[in-house]
């Protein structure tokens, strides 16, 4: 079995290579549930050599992939070949980036003063925060091709009021914010200072997977 994985509203692309590279054939993939309801039912492409895929757009959830192989168009007749089943794996971009802040924060840096301003922040988040990809920038910065997290900026806020009406992508330190923590795509290694007024990770990376 494989494994697809994305995040919602990417095109995500379903293949299935038949083992005698045989062309000419009319795949079908069913995308089900974990209920077993039917998401969607696409037909594949003929790419030749026994190749054949399709992209669909993703929508948020896990999903069993099962592709049928048939000798027609028409999809009435099954051709020779067992099922194939891959497993498929949808997420929230925004809520994996979530996810990398208030669950995986303590593997970043050690205790004292770093470690303080962080939990600082974690003492915050969830309740007055914003997400966008940084300066400039007003959504997170994700590779698709890698699934993984390219840019990203969590602002902390002293209030609800105050984080609903924060600028997605405005200068560091606008709009009253207490804390910030900033993503980019190099290894990860935390600044030398963090402080309440500016909680920074310089060159971060993080996997979404």
């Amino acid at each position: 079995m494989t494994e697809v994985s994305g995040y919602v509203g990417d095109s995500v692309l379903l293949e299935l290579q038949l083992d005698d590279r045989l062309p000419g054939l009319f795949p079908q993939v069913t995308l089900y549930t974990s209920t077993g309801a039917v998401e969607a039912t696409l037909d594949l492409l003929d790419r030749g050599a026994g190749l054949y895929q399709v992209n669909w757009p993703a929508v948020l959830g896990q999903f069993s992939a099962v592709f049928l192989t048939y000798t027609d168009a028409a999809h009435t007749t099954l051709a020779n070949y067992d099922p194939a089943i891959s497993r498929v794996r949808i997420l929230d971009a925004e809520a994996e980036a979530q996810r990398v802040w208030l669950v995986e924060t303590a593997d970043v840096v050690t205790a004292g003063t770093q470690g303080e301003a962080l939990a600082a922040m974690a003492g915050h988040a969830g309740r007055h925060t914003v997400l966008d990809g940084g300066a400039g920038v007003p959504d997170i910065v994700h590779d698709v091709t890698n699934n993984q997290l390219q840019s990203a900026r969590l602002r902390v806020f002293a209030s609800k009021a105050a984080a609903d009406a924060a600028t997605l992508g405005a200068a560091d330190g606008a709009d009253g914010e207490l804390l910030r923590l900033v993503f980019d795509v190099a290894n990860y290694v935390a600044a030398p200072t963090l402080t309440p007024a500016n909680v920074v990770l310089q060159n971060a990376r993080r996997s979404l997977t």
